[in-house]
């Protein structure tokens, strides 16, 4: 006969084991995104889940959640010239901008690897929409260059 505890944590492994209806689904916009993440007009959007990164959130929490969303560590943290934060940059075009000790913005720019994309669908290398809403796009001939969000500052 098993021990008590043994039969209780088998139990409950079973039990967690079981799938107690659909999980979450993303809007249909971001479900397309090739990363964990998608950028919303005042915080991260993990894709799947109901959870937020609200702009406010600490430098170490964002950095750590967005790092495992998008598979990656950031590529350099970079002081704001003005003294005013610093902004955290992935390889994947993606900084996130930490100003009074706080997320208050991002950019997204082309990057290397798993692209990002914007809750609405937006992405570097598309057309420029016509309407911008929340959004402040930068773009050439070619298409979005560029779309932020927040505050930011001048790095570096």
């Amino acid at each position: 006969m098993l021990p008590r505890f043994q039969m209780v944590a088998g139990v409950a492994l079973l039990l967690a084991a079981c799938n107690t209806g659909p999980a979450p689904q993303a809007p249909a916009s971001v479900a397309n995104a090739a990363a964990g993440l998608a950028l919303a007009p005042d915080h991260l959007q993990p894709i799947g889940s109901a959870l937020r990164i609200d702009f406010g959130r600490a430098e170490a929490g964002t950095v750590a959640a967005v790092s495992r969303l998008v598979g990656a560590q950031p590529r350099a943290r970079i002081p704001c010239s003005n003294g005013a934060g610093a902004a955290q940059r992935w390889a994947n075009g993606l900084t996130l901008y930490f100003l009074r000790e706080g997320l208050h913005g991002w950019r997204l720019e082309p990057g290397r690897g798993t692209s990002l994309a914007t809750v609405d669908g937006y992405a570097p290398g598309q057309p420029v929409p016509a309407a911008t809403g929340p959004y402040v796009f930068e773009a050439d001939a070619s298409g979005l260059t560029a779309i932020n969000a927040g505050e930011s500052c001048p790095l570096e």
